[in-house]
């Protein structure tokens, strides 16, 4: 299929930098956001909900590179498929062969040894009581980057407003195990920054 885009209007609209989008049919879409920043996202519909699936940036994602991708996309949502599902599916069977922790249950158990060589016994105990009690029951069998606000929010709310002292020590403890994800570059982003 191809598309109602033309390379110069993709350059000209990147290098103008006036933020907009420009469509170029069956769901593609290039949105420029600032001189110089442009990048492509595949819109498609799948079980009555539509969704936006980022395909890269532009000019390193040609036009022509976005439309065999918004091909290969569109055959997965006709299979039936949601390509937002199929990629996650893939990030995790990739997590799940490369022997790095998978779930926040091994990454507590990786962080907590790395620590427990730091700290003395009674806090390496405190500090795993109040994440097998706190934070465990919601996040155990969660992939690493399965991890969002909702359910930071679920581990933190009830406890920030019944013992808000223990609530900080359950924040600083899922914030470090977010960051040595981050650094690990088992997670993205870091889902927590303040409390809210």
């Amino acid at each position: 299929m191809s598309g109602k885009l033309a390379v110069k209007d993709c350059r000209d609209a990147r290098e103008k930098g006036t933020p907009t989008t420009l469509y170029d049919g069956g769901g593609l879409e290039l949105r420029v956001t600032g001189i110089g920043a442009a990048s492509w996202i595949f819109r498609y519909q799948i079980n009555g909900r539509r969704r936006p699936k980022g395909i890269g940036s532009y000019p390193e994602i040609t036009l022509g590179d976005a439309r065999r991708e918004r091909e290969r996309l569109r055959k997965l949502v006709e299979a039936g498929l949601d390509p937002l599902e199929e990629e996650k599916a893939a990030r995790s069977k990739a997590a799940a062969e490369d022997g790095k922790p998978k779930t926040w249950r091994e990454l507590f158990e990786v962080w907590l040894d790395l620590k427990s060589k730091k700290w003395r016994l009674r806090t390496v105990r405190q500090v795993k009581l109040r994440v097998e009690k706190y934070i465990m029951p919601v996040l155990q069998d969660v992939l690493i980057p399965d991890i969002n606000n909702n359910l930071v929010h679920k581990v933190l709310d009830k406890i920030w407003l019944e013992k808000p002292r223990q609530g900080k020590e359950v924040y600083m403890h899922l914030s470090s195990m977010c960051r040595h994800a981050a650094f690990k570059g088992l997670l993205a982003a870091r889902p927590i920054r303040c409390r809210t």
